[in-house]
């Protein structure tokens, strides 16, 4: 009989800090549809589920949190992810880093599934 099981919610880490302190960093997932669409000549798109980070939190010495939040764009009027897209990163700062891979097939090199251009936005 196979038996599946199922993706973690979250991952965390305990570390000691200096002053002999147990802390924890969570790491929380979700799961996600998948839908590429690179368009690449005589390779089948991929459609299925990945499990993905949506928020890391990092205790810190004074006792609050730091949160970092990341996003996907989605395929519009879904709820897949859209792979080959921008993604972003929300610093706890209020900044944030996003990733845009401009060009033909969404900066992926069919031949070999490298990327060709990546271009980062921050804020």
């Amino acid at each position: 009989m196979f038996r599946t099981t199922p993706a973690p919610t979250s991952i965390q880490y305990q570390f000691l800090d200096n002053s002999g302190a147990y802390h924890t960093i969570t790491l929380t997932l979700q799961n996600l549809s998948i839908k590429t669409n690179f368009g690449c000549s005589g390779i089948s798109e991929y459609t299925g589920t990945a499990t993905v980070p949506s928020e890391l939190d990092i205790p810190t010495p004074a006792g609050g949190t730091l949160k970092y939040h990341f996003t996907y764009e989605q395929t519009p009027g879904t709820d897949r992810l859209l792979l080959g897209s921008s993604s972003r990163v929300s610093l706890p700062t209020g900044g944030y880093y996003e990733y845009d891979y401009p060009g033909a097939n969404d900066s992926v090199n069919c031949s070999d599934g490298t990327t060709l251009s990546i271009e980062p936005n921050c804020e």
